[in-house]
């Protein structure tokens, strides 16, 4: 299983040209203000060390800056331990719907497509809608006005991903 970890240095010691700092897993933390404390802990030898995450490991770019990570996600990750394989889902998934709603990840989330197109003939065939449809008449069915419909009322593909709307 993979896990969010950040590298964990100051400005102080970047800008002096250190690049000394440790990894920290943040599942081994129960609270932000924990992680904050590690942190600065590992950083003792400065008075008031101002913590600067040089590098990330399976966390979505869009929970982490350089002095902050986005806690909900951390909190996600801790109760959905398998998120973290799934990286590029889950920040797709926060691209479309935020990360205030990742709680909904396991209900939003529907596939993993090459394509818009692969995935409406997945869908079509999955629902039968050509079933009871003579193949002579099916052959006029417009795939792409009914793929439009479905992402523009159903679904959303990103990066890959399907998520229910």
């Amino acid at each position: 299983m993979l896990t969010p970890k950040v590298y964990v240095s100051t400005f102080k010691k970047y800008n002096n040209g250190s690049l000394k700092g440790a990894w920290l897993d943040l599942g081994d933390f129960d609270s932000e203000v924990e992680f904050i404390a590690a942190a600065k802990k590992l950083h003792s030898d400065e008075a008031d060390p101002e913590i600067f995450f040089q590098a990330h490991e399976n966390i979505p770019s869009q929970c982490i800056q350089e002095t902050q990570v986005n806690w909900r996600y951390v909190d996600f990750y801790k109760n959905n331990p398998d998120i973290a394989d799934h990286e590029s889902a889950a920040a797709a998934f926060i691209s479309v719907f935020g990360v205030d709603y990742l709680g909904e990840f396991e209900n939003l989330f529907y596939s993993e497509e090459q394509s818009k197109e692969s995935f409406v003939l997945s869908y079509i065939d999955s629902i039968g809608l050509l079933n009871d449809i003579p193949e002579s008449v099916a052959m006029y069915f417009d795939y792409d006005s009914y793929g439009r419909d479905l992402f523009i009322s159903t679904f959303h593909y990103v990066n890959g991903f399907v998520f229910n709307r």
